[in-house]
Order: C-alpha cells, then structure tokens, then sequence
C-alpha cells in the first residue's frame, strides 16, 4: 500500500467471480475506485440515522454514498441522488488525488488474507474464494462455492463464459456436501501462505489463477484451460503472478481484444507488448465498425 501524508493507494481483487484487481484511492472520509484505469468511482462517507426506536434517536452510522463517475475526458458526472453540495470539497480533493497518482497504476496488492475451497479427498486447494486485507477478524460475509462469471444461464455475451454451468458443477462436485474451507494469510512477498493454525504452506500448493488445473479426466482439464483463456484478460491484472504464467496468458488471449483493451492500463507488466497492442486496435477496429463511438 503507497501511503503519502493522509492518501493512501491499494489495490484488492475482485473474486467469486475473478474481475480483476480494484484500484482505490483513499483519504479521511472518501475514497475513489477503479477497475480499468480510466473511469473513477467517487464514494463519500455520509453519516447515516443510527437504526428505529427510541434507543438509536441520537445514533448515527457511517455509510458509503457514490456521489458520481470521474474520467479525464468527461470530467465529474454526479450520481442522480447526489445533490447534497456540502461534499464538494471532499470530492474534488479526491479528484485532484486521482489526477496526481494515477501514473502510478496499478497499486500495489493489499489483500493478502484469503478464503479457499478445498478438494474434498484430497484436502488441497480447489479455488479461491474470496479475500481481505489482514486483520483480526473475518469476513461476516463466506460464500459457500466458486463462481466463474457474473452472467448466468441463458445470457449471451462476452461477460459470459459458454461452459460456466458445467465449470461450475464441477467445481461443486470436487468440493463434495460437507464443503471445507481454509483461510490463509500470506507474508509480505508472497512467498508462503499461513493457516490459522500456524502451519506455513508453499505458494506451489495454491493455483495461480484461482482455480486448480490438475484435473484426473483430460476433459475436465480441458474445460478449465478453456476458462482460463477466457479469462486471462482480467488474470493479467494480477501482479502475483511468475513471469512464465504471465507469458502463458498473453500467449493464450484468443478473441478477446475487448476485455483487453477494458484491462490492459492495469497490468503490472506486458512481457510481449506488439501483441497487447495489436490487440487493442483489433478491439478499437471492431468497435468502429459497430458504429460505436467512443
């Protein structure tokens, strides 16, 4: 985490489903978030009533309110609920934050306390889950399986993969009824994972891409290489990864020059960057040809 005066910069992933890494700029009562590097969210803090009854008259809670989207071209587009000027002040310092540390994308990664599914007879991790930044508790929040896509069944396009439900029921399978879970915190350089129990683990145990490709049936095999190709795009945000993973995603990126142009100011590093390039007109070509505008 970049921490300067009172700002600090972070990144954490976006998981179940995997939508890459979330860049956040944070001050004293505001935040502004990314997921390409190029539109912000603008969050402010607002004091909320406490609850209902008589006990919580004078409570108040802190909640996040999205007051509008910021972006270099189109400057501040406020949210329509969003008509409370008291904020401005705040607002605009966070966009003046945004303009200062924005060529420092992607910020570093955060979220090095993780949740994974396990193999049922093996015990091993199967994928993850879900992740947080270190801290004495957990989430309220556990998701019980893995999911690989936002869109579901009967929903065309690209933020769908076409085998989700049969990736999915696999998954589930492998996981078995009684579902197991592990958390694991990771040290500083990602060299080792610990339990809770204190036991360290090889960063070798755990699937770089959040899902395990050692699969006994080919077809199965298959299927998940499957998914990892489409999904690689967003995989390529990760700067967890080993310069060979890197390569084997930018080697495998099929048709999805789309996603890559959504993702690529976000990748920590570009091993082959003739072919991110190309790929990026390839994606501005067809969205001219579709008649639209940018």
């Amino acid at each position: 985490m970049i921490e300067k005066a009172s700002v600090s910069c972070y990144g954490i992933r976006r998981l179940n489903p995997f939508l890459g890494v979330l860049q956040i700029i944070e001050l004293a009562g505001g935040r502004a978030s990314t997921t390409n590097g190029r539109v912000w969210h603008i969050e402010l803090q607002i004091a909320r009533p406490g609850g209902w009854g008589s006990l919580n008259a004078h409570a108040s809670i802190n909640t996040w309110q999205l007051v509008g989207l910021w972006s270099e071209k189109e400057g501040l587009i406020k949210a329509p609920m969003a008509t409370d000027n008291r904020h401005d002040d705040l607002c605009n310092q966070l966009i003046k934050q945004i303009m200062q540390y924005q060529h420092e994308l992607p910020f570093p990664l955060t979220d090095r306390r993780e949740l994974w599914l396990l193999d049922q007879a093996e015990r091993k991790p199967l994928a993850l889950l879900m992740s947080m930044r270190p801290g004495p508790r957990h989430s309220n929040h556990k998701p019980r399986y893995w999911r690989g896509c936002l869109e579901r069944s009967g929903v065309g396009g690209e933020h769908r993969f076409a085998e989700i439900d049969r990736l999915e029921r696999l998954v589930r399978k492998r996981a078995g009824f009684n579902v197991n879970h592990l958390w694991v915190t990771w040290d500083a350089d990602r060299l080792y994972a610990e339990t809770d129990q204190g036991e360290r683990l090889n960063r070798a145990r755990f699937p770089s891409f959040g899902l395990t490709e050692d699969w006994p049936d080919e077809q199965n095999r298959e299927l998940v290489q499957r998914y990892l190709e489409w999904i690689a795009p967003a995989l390529l945000t990760l700067p967890t990864l080993q310069e060979e993973e890197r390569r084997r995603l930018e080697s495998n990126l099929g048709r999805r020059a789309s996603r890559i142009e959504y993702y690529w100011r976000l990748y920590p590093t570009i091993l082959d960057r003739e072919k991110i390039l190309a790929t990026r007109v390839q994606a501005r070509l067809a969205t001219d040809n579709s008649g639209i505008t940018r």
